[in-house]
Parts: C-alpha cells; sequence; structure tokens
C-alpha cells in the first residue's frame, strides 16, 4: 500500500469517552473534527452575532457522539441541549477544545511546537 493510501485508510477521528457527572448513568463521548468541519467551525466563530452560548453549543453539537462516533445532536437539537446543565456544557465544551486544539490555548501550544 502507498503512503497516501495508508494516511486516507487511517482512522484518525476517534470516539473518547467523558465522563459527565451531571448526566448520571449516560454512557458520552467525544471525537475530533475532520479537517472540514473544523473549518466550517472556525467560519461560524468569525461570523457576526456569535455568542458565547452559541459558540460552545456550536463546538458541542459537532463533538458529542456514541461509541461508533455517530453525532448524538443535529442542529435543530441545540436549544433543547441549552435548557441542560450549564456545567455539563462547559464540561463537555473545553474537552472539545482540547481534542480538537482548537482556541486561544490551543494557539499557544501549536506556537511553542
Amino acid at each position: 500500500m502507498n503512503l497516501r493510501d495508508q494516511i486516507l485508510a487511517v482512522p484518525d477521528l476517534p470516539a473518547e469517552h467523558i465522563s459527565v457527572p451531571e448526566w448520571p448513568g449516560v454512557e458520552v463521548f467525544q471525537r475530533r473534527l475532520s479537517h472540514d468541519e473544523a473549518a466550517a467551525f472556525v467560519d461560524f466563530v468569525n461570523s457576526d452575532g456569535v455568542t458565547e452560548s452559541s459558540l460552545m453549543l456550536e463546538l458541542v453539537q459537532k463533538t458529542v457522539c456514541d461509541a461508533d462516533g455517530n453525532l448524538a445532536f443535529a442542529p435543530e437539537d441545540m436549544p433543547a441541549v441549552a435548557k441542560k446543565s450549564n456545567a455539563a456544557i462547559k464540561r463537555l465544551f473545553e474537552n472539545a477544545k482540547r481534542m480538537n486544539r482548537v482556541g486561544p490555548e490551543a494557539e499557544k501550544e501549536i506556537e511553542g511546537n
């Protein structure tokens, strides 16, 4: 197998289990964003009218998944998700930032390498 085929065959968007104590008994996973998804997220971040809440919910929607990596929420689910625990949403948002190396902390880490 040539290098191109090897790279394209690597499953590099793993789902990672995350503990969400606010949702006892629920198995929650988050996955990494593909490059296309990350670029769309950056476009969203740079668009007009983005609030802290919409930013958090956008990243949570794009990363919360089942163990197989299937997204749990569609965009139209987010008004209902917004009514869930702020602590849970912040926990998921911070984990998604860490996993996907987005945000000011990640930019500093990347610059340091």
